[in-house]
């Protein structure tokens, strides 16, 4: 801001005066906000991102330009989408500079408050609610457990949940509430422990791990298809489930207008989601 302390102390004040209620509880040990000021600070923010945001439009307008999009995506959509997303925007937009990242929920999420990111994806199970967050639900594609085809459980006659729990399972890493949505899918008993014996941000690797080790990992159909086509990994049916499934979702700020580009990407990417289904 670029202000010394008194004159923020006084800019404060005038503030309160023109509003007519105490923005700041001052005590000895600091200052607080009061309810008056909390709302003020929020309204404050949305009014600064709002700026922002039209800056940057009147900016691509004014130069016939694309500027540039930041978005990311939890590790399973990174796995399906993320590089046909890049591949159509890069050759429909030369002048577009793309910054995509993978992660998990948590860290998107923070990168979003900050503004860092225009919007992400991820399984729609990683999300919490949260104030301020606008949603939109994608398409449910079909996923399930994969080995590689000398997995000592394909020389059984059945497969069941029992079996999995007694296996060496990987995972991407997942937030707590989605580990108990992990436990109630495997029908874990309140004593027994899910502990994967790897975890890692990346699908890719994940599969490297399964065609190499008895290791079992959780994906989706689509994301496995060249690996299935190949024969070098095998999808386990397994007796005493109903299946599993993924469904992402997209999130954005609420209070902040997307930018042309952003609105491009976006259509972008719920086209080739509705395609692979």
């Amino acid at each position: 801001m670029h202000l010394s302390q008194p004159a923020l102390s006084r800019s404060i004040q005038a503030l309160e005066d023109e509003l007519g209620m105490q923005l700041c509880e001052r005590q000895a040990r600091g200052v607080t906000l009061t309810a008056g000021g909390k709302m003020v600070l929020e309204r404050a923010r949305r009014v600064t991102a709002e700026a922002r945001a039209l800056d940057r439009d009147v900016h691509l307008l004014k130069n016939h330009e694309l500027g540039e999009i930041r978005f990311g995506f939890g590790p399973h959509p990174a796995a399906m989408l993320m590089a046909d997303v890049l591949g159509t925007l890069s050759n429909a937009y030369p002048g577009l500079t793309v910054h995509a990242e993978v992660n998990n929920w948590t860290s998107l999420l923070e990168g979003l408050h900050a503004e860092n990111l225009d919007f992400f994806i991820v399984d729609r199970r990683a999300v919490l609610a949260s104030p301020g967050l606008a949603t939109r639900l994608m398409a449910t594609h079909q996923g399930g457990w994969f080995a590689r085809p000398e997995h000592p459980l394909f020389r059984q006659e059945n497969i069941t949940l029992s079996d999995l729990r007694r296996s060496r399972l990987a995972s991407v890493p997942l937030p707590v509430h989605m580990h108990q949505a992990m436990r109630r899918m495997l029908k874990y008993k309140p004593s027994e422990l899910l502990k994967f014996h790897v975890e890692c941000n990346s699908v890719f690797v994940l599969k490297q791990l399964a065609e190499q080790s008895d290791t079992l990992i959780y994906g989706l159909q689509l994301t496995m298809q060249q690996e299935l086509q190949q024969g070098s990994l095998r999808q386990l049916h397994i007796e005493d489930s109903k299946g599993f499934s993924m469904q992402f979702m997209l999130i954005h700020l609420d209070h902040r207008s997307l930018s042309t580009t952003a609105q491009q990407a976006i259509s972008i990417l719920l086209e080739h989601d509705k395609q692979l289904q």
